[in-house]
């Protein structure tokens, strides 16, 4: 995941507003935000994350100063991924794999998900 820098935040507002997340949303937090501390404090603490922190914490892969200089850093990745020609279904078992608590919140099931289409 790639991040702006000097304007890109990550804030999850539900605790400072009253509200709750769904549960897939929490199942999310929990695959993609591996730190209990970080998912504690973006979460329940309503800590507003900027890029280099985020990078720091483990949300983000990288952070670029700009939107010209993301949006370039963005496509060189789709291209070199994509230039790859992985096997969609390989990847979606594999993908599906690494988050198994998500794909049966969300209902996920091998009938019902499409191909990655790098």
């Amino acid at each position: 995941m790639l991040m702006r820098e000097d304007r890109g935040v990550l804030y999850m507002s539900e605790i400072d507003l009253g509200g709750c997340l769904p549960d897939y949303f929490t199942v999310l937090f929990r695959a993609k935000i591996g730190s209990g501390l970080a998912r504690r404090d973006v979460v329940l603490g309503g800590r507003k994350v900027r890029g280099r922190e985020a990078v720091e914490m483990g949300i983000v892969d990288g952070v670029w100063g700009c939107e010209q200089s993301l949006r370039e850093a963005s496509m060189e990745l789709a291209e070199r991924l994509g230039s790859r020609k992985w096997d969609g279904k390989a990847y979606e078992k594999m993908r599906k794999g690494l988050y198994p608590k998500l794909c049966i919140v969300v209902g996920a099931v091998e009938d019902r998900i499409l191909p990655a289409k790098l």
